[in-house]
């Protein structure tokens, strides 16, 4: 019985974490497990603790970088945050290289 063994109808090999993301961006991973309630993540939180075993818990929702070259009156990168928000992003981060701020340009950013 390997550590694993307990979860194993709920663990994928070497699945793609794009499908699971907004912009169907990124690799494969070793393992993925779809845990069936909280009880069982915990289990599987412990069981790789105590053997060593590299995990990283995946949530729903996102961190979301919006970048621009220019915000002026800040419209379109307000407009591109509610979009994202309503998606589920949970934190949302706007970077520019020129920061005009014209106008109710930071009114509509917060």
């Amino acid at each position: 019985m390997n550590w694993c063994s307990e979860f194993a109808d709920r663990i994928e090999r070497d699945a793609p974490l794009g499908r699971l993301t907004w912009f169907r961006l990124g690799g494969p991973v070793s393992y993925l497990f779809h845990p069936k309630d909280g009880e069982e993540l915990a289990r599987m939180v412990v069981r790789a603790k105590d053997t060593q075993t590299p995990l990283k818990v995946l949530g729903a929702g996102a961190n979301v970088l919006i970048r621009d070259d220019m915000i002026d009156t800040a419209g379109s990168i307000a407009a591109a945050a509610e979009c994202v928000k309503q998606n589920g992003a949970l934190d949302i981060y706007a970077a520019a290289t020129h920061g005009v701020l014209s106008g109710q340009a930071l009114e509509r950013i917060e």
